[in-house]
């Protein structure tokens, strides 16, 4: 280095200091804070040049955290600085934890923060204000430090909370555990540090420890599962089954109740096996003798364990049918709904659990109550509306065919609510050329927020139901199939709520199974308005367009495995036209995932949705071979995605006959492109190459007779053998052994030029084992060399074998001796 650049070098540093002086000074000021309520506007601008240096420089403020972190704490501390102030001071001390983590004073000062929120979240009785704000603040800045890093490096803060002789100090511990839990899941590999003090903390002598303690495990049980139910089931199940004893504090009760629902929700049926009858016994006495809030969660709670516990609930359904049906009809006569909302809820997934035979007797009653709260016209934001949709389909699940005479009843009432998604107002979101759009924010009109959500979710639960129909009826729903595909199909691009779109879907693969299966019956000629072809074309085409439509990388996935299963149930149904747009989304798809692969997008999604694309565009090949090649000229365009283009083409010539030949110059010129390319080559095109190869041994086997055939398999063999794609290495090795067969005239006796190559892949390929070829391949290898060794003069299987490497050669000698 120059003396003038270090010159320079050494001017920016002191300009730099120079400048992180005058900030200090703008801050602080002998200890104390150098601005007040009036003058805020240069703390301001201090804080953000800190902010700046920080991301900037880092090591440039490190002689100085202890001032920073005095100023920090004097401007959170008080709450008559301006918004901005404070929101300047929380950034600036989320990034020194960020970046002076493990500096030996920023953890001396992590630790009197930990303290301070210690103290505000210990004024949970006195100062509920200030307890929130240390509720706010650990939540913010756990994620930054770290939940494992908080809880290792400061324990002993923790202990000494935990054995507390103040109940203040051990509920802010468990506090702090739940909230850690809540933010930091991520970070957290070690559970013993957090989960095991709440646990034995369920047993404390103050109840609102007891009942922090429980909530905490339902923290634990939403963010940590189901590693936490695996672990802890044999401490946390007796533990909230005791806590449901509790009767003297109903709201520990409760809160038992809710956190054994959240619990056993990500349970496995042999872990809640031991524990059933005790939980059930518990529960059903809350449901007797409970306030409403605990029959609420008791019925939510015995609803999870069936769920859970599939068929191990069996032997249960009499024991806890006459409770629920009981809080059923006394909800129902006294009009509170929520209690029936529970109710209806718990009674159909204790009758899914049990399996109909048990639940055949209770049936009737649930569904004419269901008809009933169905007439009564319920309102809009009424949750009841989405219980009964919920109720529908769990009956559905549960009777299978049987359901089907109560569909006249049911879907009419589903499709209203399935229409509802047209009623509510959207900002349609731009049909941008990129497919990876995010959506767009929502025009809510003048509907309130939570209204409009209860619709949302009411119009994916109604699609969920007829979903469900199609899947559990087949063919027993064939008169509902047109209607509901209409109703669906617009629903494709409904981009207020994904779900919605989602379901949808999923939704019509199952339409065109159970119309198949109903043509199979015999039952649609008579009533269907669309016959099954143009139905899947309508449907195969709405789904192409909502994929070109969707700004959800996920939903892609879905939508492309839909058309995929839709065109292996349908075949091929799509126009001339239609098969234009298909080509072109599929192949703009493919092309934008490629150009983000190779400039190295690391995303597991995108890999999954390239593959998906890959084998959508496949299947479409295989139920459109026979007119596959009049669309070559559009395949052709887009050599940006070789592999796939020759794919296409292999698939043309060995499927498309007589059509291909019209087009065989076209997929030649466009093979060749592929193969003679030297990207090709490099690892990231490796499979596009063999694939080519693969394809124009397909044509050879195929279409020989076009070809001037010594040259195209010259040029053919030059690629060979194939290493890369063990899948197209095994085609196109056999396709070898089928050449020399069918045309060894032509290839051995007429011109032995090639006899040395075939000799050099023979050996390569044996050398591998079945690695490069089948078994069956392998034992053609050998059977066809022990032909040639035969037929060939001496002289010249001699010269042959001379001419391999030598390795090469001891291989082939060793296979033909044996």
């Amino acid at each position: 280095m120059s003396e003038e650049t270090m010159s320079k070098q050494k001017e920016c540093e002191d300009a730099i200091k120079d400048l992180l002086r005058k900030v200090m000074v703008a801050l602080i000021f002998q200890g104390n804070l150098a601005f007040d309520k009036d003058n805020e506007d240069y703390a301001q601008m201090a804080f953000e040049e800190l902010i700046e240096m920080t991301n900037e420089r880092p090591d440039l403020l490190l002689p100085h955290v202890n001032e920073i972190f005095q100023c920090i704490y004097q401007v959170l501390d008080k709450s008559e600085f301006e918004e901005k102030t404070r929101f300047l001071a929380e950034e600036l001390m989320e990034l020194l934890l960020l970046h002076y983590r493990h500096a030996g004073q920023v953890v001396i000062q992590t630790g009197k923060f930990l303290g301070r929120i210690f103290s505000m979240l210990t004024a949970v009785d006195d100062d509920p204000e200030k307890y929130a704000q240390g509720v706010k603040r650990l939540a913010r800045y756990a994620p930054v430090m770290g939940g494992q890093y908080i809880l290792e490096k400061f324990s002993m803060m923790f202990e000494w909370h935990y054995f507390s002789q103040e109940w203040q100090c051990r509920h802010a511990a468990v506090i702090s555990h739940s909230i850690i839990a809540n933010n930091c899941r991520e970070s957290i590999d070690k559970f013993d540090i957090l989960v095991e003090q709440p646990i034995k903390a369920v047993d404390d002598t103050h109840f609102r420890v007891r009942w922090a303690a429980i909530g905490a495990i339902e923290e634990f049980s939403c963010y940590l599962n189901p590693e936490f139910q695996l672990q802890y089931y044999q401490k946390v199940l007796p533990a909230l089954i005791k806590a449901l004893n509790f009767s003297s504090h109903p709201c520990i009760q409760v809160q038992a109740a809710s956190s054994l629902f959240y619990f056993i929700q990500h349970c496995t049926s042999d872990l809640l096996k031991p524990y059933t009858d005790e939980i059930i016994h518990k529960l059903l006495s809350c449901l007797q003798r409970g306030k409403q809030l605990l029959k609420e969660e008791a019925l939510t709670a015995i609803a999870s364990l069936a769920s859970s516990s599939e068929d191990c609930f069996q032997p249960h359904y009499k024991t806890v049918m006459p409770y629920v049906k009981v809080a059923m009809m006394k909800a129902s006569a006294e009009s509170d709904h929520i209690l029936l909302l529970k109710s209806i809820e718990c009674m159909t997934m204790v009758g899914v659990a049990a399996g109909k035979e048990k639940f055949c007797d209770d049936i009737q009653m649930v569904v004419q109550l269901l008809i009933s709260l169905q007439e009564s016209k319920l309102e809009i934001e009424d949750p009841m509306r989405n219980q009964v949709l919920l109720a529908w389909g769990r009956l559905c699940k549960c009777l299978g065919p049987d359901f089907q005479p109560y569909l006249g009843v049911v879907i009419p009432h589903v499709l209203q609510s399935a229409k509802l998604g047209s009623h509510v107002t959207s900002l349609k979101h731009s049909e941008s050329e990129n497919s990876f759009q995010s959506i767009m924010p929502l025009s809510l009109g003048d509907e309130s927020t939570e209204r409009k959500q209860l619709v949302l979710e009411e119009v994916a639960k109604a699609c969920k139901v007829l979903c469900l129909c199609a899947t559990e009826l087949k063919e027993g729903f064939d008169l509902w199939i047109d209607e509901v595909a209409h109703t669906l199909v617009p629903l494709l691009n409904f981009d207020l709520y994904e779900e919605v779109r989602e379901v949808s879907i999923l939704a019509l693969p199952e339409l065109l199974k159970s119309f198949k299966a109903a043509m199979e019956k015999g039952y649609v000629e008579r009533y269907q308005e669309l016959p099954f072809e143009e139905l899947c074309s309508f449907i195969v085409t709405a789904l192409v367009e909502a994929l070109h439509k969707e700004p959800l990388m996920e939903i892609q996935i879905i939508t492309l495995e839909a058309i995929e299963e839709c065109m292996e149930i349908s075949g091929p149904t799509l126009n001339t036209e239609q098969i234009k747009r298909f080509l072109h989304i599929t192949m703009k798809i493919l092309i934008t995932s490629s150009n983000l692969s190779r400039n190295r997008v690391e995303n597991k999604e995108l890999e999954i949705f390239h593959n998906k694309a890959s084998d959508c565009f496949i299947t479409f090949t295989k139920a459109y071979k026979d007119s596959l090649s009049q669309f070559f000229d559009q395949l052709l365009s887009s050599m940006a995605y070789m592999w796939i283009v020759a794919q296409g083409i292999g698939v043309s010539a060995e499927f498309g006959g007589s059509i291909f030949k019209s087009h065989m110059k076209e997929a030649l010129g466009g093979l060749n492109s592929i193969m003679l390319r030297p990207e090709t080559l490099r690892p990231d095109y490796l499979a596009a190459h063999d694939a080519a190869v693969s394809a124009l041994g397909k044509i050879f086997l195929c279409h020989h007779e076009e070809l001037n055939e010594v040259k195209v398999f010259g040029i053919w063999l030059s690629h060979l053998p194939i290493f890369n794609d063990l899948d197209q290495a095994r085609v196109v090795h056999d396709q070898l052994c089928s050449m020399i067969e069918k045309f060894s005239e032509l290839i051995v006796h007429k011109d032995s030029t090639h006899l040395s190559k075939i000799f050099a892949v023979f050996a390569e390929i044996l050398r591998a084992g079945q690695n490069l070829a089948s078994k069956e391949t392998v034992n053609r290898i050998i059977e066809q060399l022990k032909h040639l060794q035969s037929n060939l003069p001496p002289d010249t299987w001699a010269s042959i074998i001379s001419s391999l490497v030598p390795s090469r050669a001891k291989v082939l000698q060793r296979k033909l001796s044996t």
